[in-house]
């Protein structure tokens, strides 16, 4: 990875912006694509639904009440 990175900075300032700009691209369009391929899990039927899990503040008023009552 160093000797990229030295590659890299011998090369012209034209040069480094297109490979930072191509990089750049490429990691965008990973990301995207992993979170294209989450959606049908995050809008699947099968999704418990926020009512069922426990509420944070509920979560914070039962443990703050499971310190007091010791």
């Amino acid at each position: 990875m160093r000797e990229i990175i030295k590659q890299v900075r011998n090369k012209p300032e034209p040069v480094r912006r297109q490979i930072i700009l191509f990089v750049s691209l490429a990691l965008t369009a990973l990301v995207v694509v992993f979170w294209v391929a989450a959606l049908p899990y995050r809008f699947s039927k099968n999704n418990t639904s926020i009512k069922d899990d426990i509420k944070p503040f509920q979560a914070l008023k039962n443990s703050i009440g499971g310190i007091l009552n010791k």
